[in-house]
């Protein structure tokens, strides 16, 4: 793949090929929408550092949600600007970023700062990264914001976009795609036009196209999400975030789904937290992966899981060879890992009785599951976000009509968090009353 070369204070400055248009042109609006490890967060990101050297400008760093700094594209452009060996030219804090030229980075929440951005004029670039979770109301703030006009170039600052397409009902979509803006430069890009696409992305990406294709052509291909409407838990999660797990936890769970084959073997711990009527189930910690054999599951599963020692693990029922293995001292090499405390769960309902059906025990614990408010996923858990972003109903394969049976796919998570709560599950009670 050819590649953009750019000689800017004798440094390489280089870009996708897809990406030209939005590096060369001017244009109140330029899009970059694709599937994951296509480097258009990180072409946008040498785009913005390249201008701040050479202009003063005032750029605006949005997400939906930004709890901290390192909710931000803050991280990334330190990166970059070390990568480049522009240290000289800039002078970075946790808060801000700034230019020799005068050029300054800020960095909001969209959701946290309606007032903030209101008020915020004199934006040059406005640069909306993982656009896709952006609200109507978010845009209806932000948009009218970004005002600037240069003598010359009427309207001459810029909105930039960068996201993976799920759905054509998404505000993102609809204001920079079926909308657009006429004076729009909108390119479609993906792992195939990023000459650096990585060996380890591409081991994923291959995986994922024999183990469920629809999900690959949305992860990878950037194409719309057919089955969006039919996530189970679309409405209840709330990821990458970044909360701390408050000291006076009185009880963590743990879950273990055995990965078998192309299957992920999915462990998390979780708690949950009440807020008068409402409860919130949070997963901090996980140990997620393919391929884990039998001889690293001790030493995965007490490394990955603080406190797993002091706690029992509840694991599918299905393999009591491998429970009764994780039950026993493990050594390897001079190492010898203790024994965990690893019991089969009991695949019983609400009631407590043992289901006739693998549907009906299913059915209870994603009732279970999503009578929470919402299911708070930690950054450092990507197989969960994974996981309950594409956890999805079963259509009718004639009528096409959703279904109540979920499909088997992209369920590890859920079926370990359902493991490790089960005596909530068939008692229907708050995380509290049962230790």
């Amino acid at each position: 793949m050819s590649q953009q070369v750019i000689n800017l204070n004798d440094t390489l400055i280089t870009y996708p090929e897809k990406f030209y248009p939005i590096v060369h042109r001017r244009a109140r609006r330029k899009v970059a929408k694709g599937g994951r490890g296509s480097a258009k967060t990180h072409s946008f990101g040498k785009l913005a550092l390249r201008r701040a050297v050479t202009e003063k400008l005032l750029i605006g760093c949005f997400r939906e949600l930004q709890n901290s700094i390192k909710d931000s594209v803050h991280r990334l452009l330190c990166n970059q600007i070390s990568a480049l060996k522009w240290d000289k030219f800039f002078r970075i804090t946790d808060v801000s970023i700034k230019s020799w030229t005068g050029s300054e980075f800020i960095f909001k929440g969209l959701r946290n700062n309606p007032n903030e951005i209101k008020s915020m004029e004199g934006l040059d670039i406005a640069w909306i990264n993982e656009g896709e979770g952006v609200s109507q109301g978010s845009l209806d703030i932000l948009i009218p914001t970004v005002r600037k006009e240069d003598k010359l170039l009427k309207d001459s600052s810029e909105i930039w976009v960068d996201y993976n397409p799920e759905t054509k009902e998404s505000p993102c979509d609809k204001t920079f795609i079926t909308n657009a803006h006429p004076d729009s430069i909108i390119v479609d890009i993906n792992w195939r036009d990023n000459p650096w696409f990585p060996d380890v992305l591409r081991a994923e990406k291959d995986l994922l196209k024999i183990v469920d294709f629809e999900k690959y052509l949305w992860v990878w291909e950037g194409q719309y999400k057919k089955y969006a409407q039919d996530v189970i838990f679309k409405d209840k999660i709330i990821v990458d975030s970044e909360f701390v797990t408050p000291d006076d936890v009185k009880i963590f769970y743990y879950g273990l789904d055995f990965g078998f084959s192309t299957d992920p073997l999915s462990a998390h711990r979780m708690w949950v937290q009440q807020d008068g009527d409402f409860m919130d189930l949070y997963i901090d910690y996980e140990v997620y992966g393919v391929g884990i054999e039998l001889d690293q599951m001790h030493e995965k599963l007490i490394n990955g899981l603080p406190g797993l020692l002091r706690n029992k693990i509840i694991a599918d029922s299905s393999r009591p060879d491998t429970i009764n293995h994780l039950r026993k001292p493990f050594r390897r090499g001079s190492r010898v890992w203790p024994s965990i405390n690893c019991v089969p769960c009991k695949k019983s309902g609400a009631s407590g009785e043992v289901k006739g059906t693998k549907q009906g025990y299913v059915a209870d614990g994603i009732d279970y599951l999503r009578s929470f408010r919402h299911i708070y996923i930690h950054k450092r858990c990507p197989g969960a976000k994974d996981d309950y972003q594409n956890y999805r109903w079963a259509r009718d394969p004639k009528t096409q009509e959703i279904l109540t049976d979920p499909v088997d796919k992209s369920n590890h998570t859920p079926d370990d968090n359902r493991y490790a709560l089960e005596k909530l599950i068939q008692k229907k009670v708050s995380g509290f009353d049962v230790i």
